[in-house]
């Protein structure tokens, strides 16, 4: 769940027939990331978890675990072209499965721990790839190298800076 976001939680109470005369009061052990009015609607404040509780005039009790954050969801794909052990090239992309549209900040692509090229988001626009990326689309780039290439076996990896409302974010694509 996202900041400032809401969500209706219910409590359902069985068997029916037991329904009739309980009295449901919900509580929140974290009201700075979560709170809970009396009908069971959640609203989130910051990032962080919260149990929400539902208790029944009875004693008996029902929890549930918010989790609140505005990091991205995205999934990752990648594939290579390799000759001799060589990655010669290279695509990946990523599908944004958020609420929320994310901005590709900058692409980074490593080869171990030495950076082998990097594309921020003005090289990006510039060559013509759309860095706004609108829930349940998709982000992608492929890279040649005309001379040289990736050693496939020194962990090839892409590093993702996106921004999406009001925090920046960095994801890891192993590639190799």
């Amino acid at each position: 769940m996202n900041t400032n976001k809401t969500y209706q939680l219910s409590a359902v109470i069985t068997p029916e027939e037991a329904a009739g005369g309980l009295n449901v009061t919900w509580t929140s052990d974290n009201p700075a990331v979560a709170t809970v009015d009396e009908t069971g609607l959640v609203t989130s404040h910051e990032e962080g978890s919260a149990v929400i509780t539902a208790t029944l005039s009875n004693g008996n009790t029902a929890e549930t675990v918010i989790e609140v954050s505005d990091r991205p969801m995205l999934t990752f794909g990648h594939g290579t072209s390799q000759i001799n052990n060589v990655i010669k090239s290279l695509s990946t992309s990523f599908n944004n499965m958020s609420e929320n549209t994310v901005i590709v900040k900058k692409v980074e692509i490593f080869e171990g721990t030495t950076k082998k090229s990097e594309y921020s988001q003005a090289d990006l626009n510039n060559a013509g790839i759309d860095t706004e990326i609108s829930q349940y689309e998709k982000f992608g780039i492929s890279i040649t190298y005309n001379y040289g290439g990736l050693l496939a076996s020194n962990g090839v990896y892409v590093k993702y800076t996106v921004q999406s409302g009001q925090g920046t974010y960095e994801f890891k694509s192993v590639i190799k």
